[in-house]
């Protein structure tokens, strides 16, 4: 059992881009240095090649993000009751964030549960007012969830699905918590706005869906490293540090093979395991795994599973004077970058990452907003590009959750990833890129295609070397 301290730090660590670094920096803020002292040091010095599991096989997409399909003429109707549904509405629970206790959505810097609320309300209205889905009026029922209480989350699962809604769509308060999977052992289809390992969306296929594939992110950054010349010794590589987490191990397995695959074999990788702790990486561990590194000779770094230690490795590495070619992907990196508590730019400059993100554009000279920016930018009522906290996933979320419906052959639960892959693809706000769920089966997720952005000391910020989007490899 966790104490709500560790409850705390675990969902600063996990919860999405909207809320995560603001709470990692408020809590580190609040718990001071001494917080190191309570996480126990994980175990280290683990090659990069000591796991052995099955290995993923990345889904192939097409080339060019496929175009949506054309909605269908005529509505569907249920061939029995399904929770939720009338002849004319559609009830869904609508997850807002709400921190109570010793902090608050203010003072962690999290968009407030009125904006949130607002937010999800203007996207509803805007469905609505095109006809509903499936020819039916959304009715939001909102429950406010508390991610710094585990206990909270539970019982707001179990609220919901006693409430009898269809479908359910959050905000952010369950992040990677291991207890969303609440959703999926219930069959309420659950649309969340961050990341899941495939594993997890796996297990409860159909009823987790995501804006991004945990696995996706990594392959990804694997590919694209490999595209712009990351691992070439004409360009300065000798060896690669690994730093990574094990809280999901096929992860690692995969990124190592996918690492082989790209021509870099074991002998030329530094493994780093920081293990699967329920807060930070201590500094200590940390501190180790610069030394191991230093003292390897790497060159160029990667990085998986550690979003939230991103900012104190690079410090400590600086002052080490540990300065390799960094490496990433976005798997919330770009927006945690512009907290409070941001990496080193001096550490950071000059890094590639690999983004399946639009972020990058809002600050990269003459990059104009795509058509469903624009509008998600209307509905809210504010420029997406300059809110924090990727307001857009409000509108893409409910827009994807609106396609699964549309498109899904049978109007019941389990029928929404049949749908998503009939609708081929959901054009996404800002900071959601291109997707396509056509190709392979139980893709419940978008992210389908990746960018190359890089990091800049001179504007501390990331900005797009390429404007042009890849498709996810084979």
């Amino acid at each position: 059992m966790m104490t709500p301290s560790q409850e705390f730090r675990l969902w600063a660590r996990q919860a999405p881009n909207q809320q995560r670094v603001p709470a990692a920096i408020v809590g580190l803020a609040l718990l001071g240095l001494l917080v190191w002292a309570f996480i126990p040091i994980t175990s280290s010095g683990s090659d990069a090649s000591a796991t052995t599991s099955a290995q993923a096989t990345p889904v192939a997409v097409s080339g060019t993000p496929p175009s949506p399909a054309p909605k269908p003429a005529k509505c569907t109707n249920p061939t029995g009751a399904v929770p939720g549904v009338t002849a004319t509405q559609i009830r869904v629970g609508v997850i807002i964030v709400n921190i109570t206790g010793l902090a608050t959505n203010a003072s962690l810097g999290v968009l407030p549960a009125a904006i949130q609320k607002a937010g999800f309300a203007a996207a509803i209205k805007s469905i609505n007012a095109d006809g509903g889905v499936n020819c039916r009026q959304l009715v939001p029922q909102y429950f406010n969830a508390n991610p710094a209480d585990q206990s909270n989350l539970q019982k707001t699962c179990l609220d919901i699905v006693q409430s009898g809604v269809f479908a359910t769509i959050d905000a952010g308060a369950y992040a990677q918590f291991p207890i969303v999977n609440c959703f999926g052992q219930h069959k309420v289809p659950y649309f969340g706005g961050y990341l899941l390992a495939n594993s997890q969306m796996a297990q409860f296929y159909p009823y987790l869906f995501e804006l991004n594939s945990q696995d996706v992110v990594y392959h990804d950054m694997v590919a694209g490293l490999q595209q712009y010349g990351f691992f070439k010794a004409e360009n300065g590589f000798t060896k690669l540090g690994y730093v990574y987490n094990d809280c999901h191990p096929e992860i690692h397995t995969e990124v190592v093979k996918w690492l082989a695959d790209a021509g870099v074999p074991a002998a030329q990788t530094v493994g780093f395991d920081t293990g699967c702790t329920t807060a930070f990486t201590s500094a200590v561990a940390l501190q180790q795994a610069i030394l191991k590194f230093k003292r390897a000779g790497v060159t160029n770094l990667i990085a998986t599973g550690i979003v939230g230690d991103i900012p104190t490795f690079t410090q400590l590495a600086e002052v080490q004077k540990f300065r390799p070619k960094w490496g990433l992907g976005d798997d919330s990196l770009i927006t945690t970058s512009y907290g409070t508590h941001r990496p080193d730019p001096h550490n950071l400059d000059g890094a590639i990452v690999i983004t399946s993100s639009r972020n990058g554009e809002e600050r990269t000279p003459g990059v104009t907003p795509t058509a469903e920016t624009q509008k998600c930018s209307t509905l809210i009522g504010q420029d997406v590009y300059k809110l924090p906290n990727a307001a857009g996933n409000l509108c893409d979320q409910m827009w994807m959750f609106d396609a699964a419906v549309t498109y899904a052959p049978t109007f019941d639960r389990a029928s929404l990833a049949a749908g998503l892959k009939a609708a081929r693809s959901v054009p996404f706000s800002y900071p959601q890129g291109p997707n396509d769920f056509v190709p392979g089966s139980k893709v419940t997720y978008g992210g389908q295609y990746w960018r190359t952005t890089q990091f800049h000391a001179s504007c501390a910020c990331y900005q797009l070397v390429s404007q042009t989007f890849h498709p996810t490899p084979r």
